[in-house]
């Protein structure tokens, strides 16, 4: 009995583990470092185009997300209350990677007020080498990458993100 116990705990946690594995088939690196953030161009949720250059001067969170994410679920009200806090300092661009009608339903129930944008064909996931999700890039004001967190990120571990941008 107890080794069945200890079965289903493994198989619970391996579940969990790759629950947010992203559906990406790119191999390619994520700029870091002293590179420039690759700029890109996609719709937001009522079809405006929004460009990560028009942002330039300001710190960017790059979040990819997809609604069938647990972890990408459970940090959007964080990443909500750090734009709602940072507004004017700091811009969250939400890149969803799935279902349009599904992210904006996903989005009104949840009231959130961050910029959400859709890539459902994921070339800007590819552009960025985005394999698991969530993945969270930081570009500083200059555009450069400067950070990339893979899983979910908590109101903290984005202050602490922010504060080494700002340096």
């Amino acid at each position: 009995m107890k080794s069945i116990r200890i079965l289903v705990v493994l198989v619970v946690v391996l579940l969990v583990a790759t629950s947010c594995r992203g559906r990406q088939d790119s191999e390619a690196p994520l700029p870091s470092g002293d590179e420039s953030a690759p700029d890109f161009t996609l719709p937001d949720l009522k079809g405006t185009e929004t460009s990560l250059s028009q942002f330039r001067g300001k710190v960017v969170f790059i979040n990819f997300w997809a609604t069938w994410c647990g972890y990408c679920r459970d940090e959007m009200p964080d990443l909500d209350a750090f734009q709602k806090e940072y507004d004017g300092d700091v811009v969250v661009l939400a890149i969803a990677l799935d279902d349009p009608s599904t992210v904006e339903a996903f989005v009104q129930e949840g009231g959130f007020s961050f910029r959400v944008l859709l890539d459902p064909q994921k070339a800007t996931g590819k552009a960025y080498g985005v394999r698991y999700l969530p993945t969270t890039v930081v570009v500083d004001a200059s555009g450069r990458i400067v950070e990339e967190v893979v899983g979910m990120m908590t109101r903290e571990s984005m202050e602490a993100m922010l504060e080494r941008a700002l340096d």
